[in-house]
């Protein structure tokens, strides 16, 4: 059984990553199914007994990609929720892991964020992102209006997206590089709404 499902594994992954070589070369419009299963090296059958259509992988790849920031973010939660706030003067490992997903999926994130895929993905990476912020919200004792927390989420995970979408063009970047700035910036943003 085992065996089984390690080869089904193995032939998902070979077929989403067909999909993302043949996205960064033109639009998912004029991709077709074929081209996948080429690409992948097995037939149409194979992977139609994975996958509905060519939606349905991309689908998969942004879940797969969305889903491994939520053990990190829950450590950082769990971090803040055990700190004083505004004590923190430091990223900590936490935040390095979290942007770390992003770091190790810099090559995907470039397919998944430019015009080739779905247009949509950057909005729901937005609002994914945004729902894990605002568990964080009860642990940060920002003494604001609920509209202001809900405008606090959109500054900090469009920030945060600004800051992969420059970190996919200037990858030499490292990690503890982006953690320190971003904590930087949101840190003062917390203090900043924290002293209203």
């Amino acid at each position: 059984m085992g065996e089984y499902s390690n080869k089904t594994a193995q032939t998902k992954k070979r077929i989403k990553q067909a999909l993302l070589e043949l996205l960064d070369k033109e639009s998912i419009n004029h991709i077709s199914t074929s081209q996948i299963a080429r690409m992948a090296e097995i037939n149409r059958v194979t992977l139609y007994r994975h996958f509905e259509d060519k939606w349905d992988i991309l689908e998969s790849i942004e879940n797969d990609f969305l889903t491994q920031l939520i053990e990190p973010h829950s450590k950082m939660r769990l971090r803040i929720q055990n700190e004083n706030k505004l004590q923190i003067n430091h990223p900590g490992d936490e935040l390095i892991q979290f942007l770390n997903v992003f770091r190790e999926n810099l090559s995907v994130l470039k397919v998944l964020m430019n015009n080739h895929g779905d247009s949509d993905f950057t909005n729901k990476m937005l609002k994914f992102l945004i729902k894990l912020e605002q568990l964080s919200h009860p642990y940060l004792e920002l003494n604001i209006s609920i509209t202001e927390k809900e405008l606090f989420s959109y500054y900090t995970i469009s920030s945060l997206i600004g800051m992969v979408q420059f970190w996919i063009s200037h990858p030499n970047y490292t990690t503890e590089t982006m953690a320190q700035f971003f904590f930087k910036m949101r840190l003062g943003a917390i203090k900043e709404l924290s002293n209203k």
